[in-house]
């Protein structure tokens, strides 16, 4: 967002007025949004998912909270699991964690020589297209690729398009951004040393060559000269002779907790983990109540809608490749 600045000259010698005006606002969800115009196209021989697997992958370290949530769904459903003769723990792993990170996740039947099915791999949905026939590839690097065969597909749905699933977590995109940001102004605000955060007066008599010596030794408190003390002598003066007036290091502070915490508040509110099963502390003196309780709820009205979806499978094929135990505290 740019400024336009106009200045205006009172008329007065001493005195200058700065008036600036901010542009329009910019509208963050319009009729013309990005995501309500989400849809497959044509890349050659497959279509393109709707969101680039490979940027929903750099975002998936851009916040804590997120990178935090997806493994504790991957992590809730694996406590559960029970390894089949057709799908072992680690492709299951793969297998979950992709659902709940791109709303794709693939298994490849492995063949015996009596062409039967042995088994199923996990295979890479940040690497897997679908062609216009609806079979699948495995892309490679350089354009190559790798025919699959009898993928199994399962996908999150999404109301505008039914060839790739969606993630449920696109609506806290940006707060997962914005998190970002303000850790990286944080860690840059810190590392950094030097602050505009407040205006050093003095109204004593002080000579020139001490007051350069004293406008050096404030520009050498960036980096590894933070915290320094600084002794200023003023034989005339008096306790009002220096004063120390902050201007934007307090709210600066303040906001950041904001965000942070408003952010956070999205991202957890979006991937439906609560708080009380992320590790975070309670800010309240009673906590987050019987955490037994909230497991409980967590598993019957988040885990099991994708364990009966996955159970389906068994049933389409006639296989039993997923097998879950009963959720059970102890």
């Amino acid at each position: 967002m740019s400024k336009k600045k106009t200045k205006e000259v009172v008329n007065n010698d001493d005195v200058t007025v700065d008036n600036f005006t901010m542009d329009s606002s910019y509208e963050v969800i319009n009729p013309d949004s990005l995501l309500d115009m989400l849809s497959c196209t044509l890349d050659g021989e497959y279509y393109v998912p709707p969101i680039s697997p490979n940027r929903l992958t750099k975002i998936k370290g851009m916040a804590a909270y997120h990178e935090s949530a997806l493994d504790f769904k991957k992590n809730a459903m694996l406590s559960i699991f029970q390894s089949t003769q057709l799908l072992k723990y680690s492709d299951f792993e793969g297998f979950i964690y992709d659902y709940h990170m791109f709303g794709n996740a693939y298994l490849e039947p492995i063949y015996s020589r009596m062409n039967t099915v042995i088994g199923y791999r996990h295979v890479m949905s940040k690497y897997t297209r679908i062609k216009k026939d609806g079979s699948y590839w495995f892309l490679r690097n350089f354009n190559n690729h790798i025919e699959l065969k009898n993928v199994l597909h399962f996908k999150a749905y999404d109301p505008n398009q039914n060839i790739y699933g969606m993630p449920t977590y696109m609506s806290a995109l940006l707060s997962v951004l914005l998190n970002r940001e303000a850790t990286l102004f944080r860690y840059k605000y810190y590392k950094n040393g030097s602050h505009a955060g407040f205006i050093l007066a003095i109204n004593g008599e002080v000579k020139k060559t001490n007051m350069e010596k004293i406008a050096d030794n404030l520009k050498k408190t960036k980096n590894d000269g933070n915290f320094r003390n600084l002794l200023v002598h003023l034989p005339k003066g008096d306790k009002d002779s220096v004063q120390l007036i902050p201007i934007s290091q307090i709210a600066t502070k303040d906001e950041f907790v904001n965000i942070k915490d408003v952010s956070r508040d999205d991202i957890l509110a979006v991937h439906r983990v609560p708080l009380a099963l992320m590790s975070i502390q309670a800010s309240n003196a009673g906590g987050f109540g019987d955490l037994s309780k909230i497991a409980k709820v967590y598993h019957m009205i988040e885990m099991l809608p994708v364990i009966n979806k996955l159970k389906d499978a068994n049933k389409e094929t006639g296989q039993k490749i997923f097998d879950f135990s009963d959720f059970k505290l102890q």
